[in-house]
């Protein structure tokens, strides 16, 4: 099974992530991480941001100056685009390689805020989004990243809506603590099927690096 996790930045994907991997033995795989391997100095992003966006971008090491190209593309829509434009092939290449390679893995989860808007979402066999408050999204980012209002704003603004991730996803997973959400997510390892208007969760087993497994009833929370 593949799982595809959504959300805007701030809204606790990573914590979700983690619960996954280590809960369950999930394989997982961030948009993020993969982003920067692409972007390691010899790779072929990198050869094409250092064309497009000039030799200023590097640092004196050659390697991309991360910081200096996010303050870039949060103030031109173009450049972002651009830099867009040059990542994400790289970024579902990569994540299309890992998938396959992990093809008798019980669980794959792929992690990324564009995941419908870089096509990804044709690669899970289901969607969750991770939401949080706005202003507890904002002070994660202030406190967790060292980002002014502003700027955690200006990112925020240019992700897709609540209401476009909440008509596009399967599910919609709150972004509670990490006690709760342990509970929460046990339903991560349930098949789910519809039979009419009705969503019914079947029990399912995850095999465990050890060789055992985990056999989970209906969950604490409905969807």
């Amino acid at each position: 099974m593949v799982l595809g996790i959504t959300g805007g930045v701030g809204c606790g994907k990573s914590t979700v992530l983690r619960l996954l991997e280590t809960e369950y033995g999930a394989r997982v795989m961030l948009a993020d991480n993969i982003g920067h391997e692409m972007m390691e100095q010899g790779k072929p992003a990198w050869q094409e941001i250092r064309k497009r966006f000039g030799e200023e971008i590097l640092t004196a090491r050659g390697e991309v100056d991360r910081d200096r190209l996010a303050s870039l593309i949060y103030q031109d829509d173009e450049k972002r685009l651009l830099l867009n434009q040059i990542i994400h092939p790289c970024v579902r290449k990569e994540m299309e390689r890992r998938i396959e390679e992990w093809r008798d893995e019980p669980l794959v989860v792929l992690e990324t805020a564009l995941l419908f808007e870089t096509g990804c979402d044709v690669l899970c066999d289901e969607v969750w989004w991770v939401d949080a408050g706005r202003e507890i999204r904002i002070q994660r980012l202030m406190d967790s990243r060292g980002y002014t209002r502003e700027k955690a704003e200006a990112i925020m603004s240019s992700q897709m809506s609540e209401d476009d991730w909440r008509e596009r996803c399967h599910h919609q997973k709150p972004s509670l603590t990490f006690r709760h959400k342990k509970c929460y997510l046990t339903i991560c390892v349930l098949r789910h099927i519809t039979v009419g208007a009705v969503d019914c969760l079947y029990p399912h087993r995850i095999l465990r690096p050890d060789g055992g497994y985990k056999l989970f009833p209906f969950p604490f929370c409905t969807y």
